[in-house]
């Protein structure tokens, strides 16, 4: 049988994100045996999970503006798809503009399949957000032959009515369950690789450094915390574009001795292991797969109500409002500080959750050509 060729384009760089862990978590379980999977960025990739891994990784090295596509990145990719064919093309992006002229590029380069997807929601739609919607349109409901999200909120946010209506498919954002069972030598050995004592009560966040991630609430949050209660930490796992900033805050508000920031790291479900808490106040969220991820490990969860409600797939996970004050959050926080872990594995497989049910949705939606 002739292998299908597939293109993966993200429209933003290719970092440690939920949108690459998703594509990395699919590509690694689907049968790829008549499949050949490339990937492709304009902007830079840093993905240390990736180069463990025998993919064709092509990245351009443009230089990234969140909510922007550069127009010349734009005449780039159709030279690219023209010189290099595919027949699926599969766009993983938070942008409108970057799923609409990155499907027109390859609807100019006659590709069989044109999969749109959105793995973004939206705060709340400005009168910016509306241009580039009305603009879009037209090509986002012709270019795309197919149109995938991983919530109803974040096909909202980008496709027209009568494509979320007709067209869109929910594709749940799975994980490998099995990397995510609570061990007790983990967490020791995570805990004293970064210095936290047992009675340490330890709240974590994953998450780039960017503005819909919320870290300036989530640091107002730990100082109140810390008021009530000296013997807690805040882990932070992530990098981004704001975290010189974030620095900034954790200084001004004088927690540099209590704020643990990891970077960019590859072991990030061990080092989950670790944390007591996880708090997720995201102003925005497509779906939130770390969340998931959190609830995997038994992991109390509060997030805010900007999350998707998709992700309370336990009762491990609680929301508040971003409209409450910091000092309610910490209180809420505290409550949980002596939870017991607990596996709710089968509830999660149950909801459709697990890598390998997503990974076979792809699949067969590659084969449908």
């Amino acid at each position: 049988m002739e292998q299908i060729r597939v293109l993966e384009i993200f429209g933003e760089p290719i970092l440690n994100g939920g949108q690459e862990t998703f594509v990395i978590n699919f590509i690694r379980h689907m049968d790829r045996k008549n499949v050949a999977i490339d990937l492709l960025t304009p902007y830079e990739c840093n993905n240390l999970i990736l180069d463990e891994m025998r993919l064709n990784v092509i990245s351009w090295e443009f230089p990234f503006k969140q909510g922007h596509f550069n127009l010349k990145i734009f005449m780039k990719l159709i030279q690219f798809l023209k010189n290099n064919p595919y027949q699926i093309v599969h766009i993983h992006s938070g942008s409108t503009l970057a799923l609409m002229l990155i499907s027109l590029a390859a609807k100019i380069n006659h590709v069989g399949k044109i999969i749109a997807h959105s793995h973004s929601g939206m705060e709340k739609e400005t009168l910016k957000h509306r241009i580039i919607k009305l603009c879009s349109y037209p090509f986002i409901s012709s270019c795309p032959t197919d149109y995938c999200a991983c919530s109803i909120e974040a096909g909202k946010a980008k496709f027209p009515k009568k494509v979320v209506r007709d067209k869109l498919k929910i594709v749940k954002n799975g994980i490998d369950i099995g990397k995510y069972s609570f061990d007790d030598l983990t967490r020791s050995r995570i805990r004293k690789l970064y210095h936290i004592s047992d009675n340490v009560f330890l709240i974590g966040h994953v998450g780039r450094f960017t503005y819909e991630k919320n870290h300036m609430f989530l640091l107002e949050i730990f100082k109140q915390v810390k008021k009530a209660d000296q013997n807690t930490k805040l882990m932070l796992v992530g990098e981004g574009l704001l975290q010189e900033k974030v620095c900034q805050k954790i200084k001004e508000l004088n927690l540099q001795n209590d704020v643990i920031l990891c970077g960019a790291i590859s072991n990030v479900h061990e080092v989950m292991q670790a944390m007591d808490i996880f708090v997720f106040p995201s102003i925005f969220e497509g779906f939130g797969i770390v969340g998931l991820e959190a609830q995997a490990l038994g992991l109390p969860v509060i997030a805010s109500d900007r999350v998707p409600k998709d992700l309370q797939i336990t009762e491990l996970l609680s929301y508040m409002s971003l409209e409450d004050s910091s000092e309610k959050w910490a209180k809420e926080i505290l409550k949980q500080k002596h939870t017991e872990r607990e596996n709710f594995h089968k509830e999660i497989i149950s909801a459709g959750y697990s890598i390998e049910q997503t990974a076979n949705i792809i699949g067969k939606l590659y084969q449908e050509l």
